[in-house]
């Protein structure tokens, strides 16, 4: 089973390796080297099929939450500082929805 979504121009994709094994996939871009970097911390990333694979460990799951965690006190902290831009369609007359 796997799991993907689109993050501007990499896609992050989660998929069961076992029963009780996930790994992470980050397209090889930029954006998804410096995050396969953050996440698999001392060990280097490895690529397969154009994606970081990270493996989802108990090490890899605390720095996916301290990051939300961190990020999301930034936001508390300084709302201003911190803008999350949302695409809404525009109604079929051209105006605002």
């Amino acid at each position: 089973m796997k799991v993907t979504w689109q993050l501007e121009d990499t896609s992050i994709s989660v998929r069961r390796v076992g029963p009780e094994e996930q790994q992470i996939l980050l397209q090889a871009t930029p954006q998804g080297l410096r995050l396969a970097q953050f996440l698999a911390g001392e060990e280097a990333p490895r690529r397969q099929d154009g994606s970081f694979v990270v493996e989802h460990t108990p090490e890899v799951d605390a720095r996916l939450c301290a990051l939300v965690d961190a990020l999301t006190a930034v936001r508390w902290a300084h709302p201003t500082y911190t803008q999350l831009v949302l695409e809404l369609p525009e109604s079929e007359e051209g105006g605002e929805v």
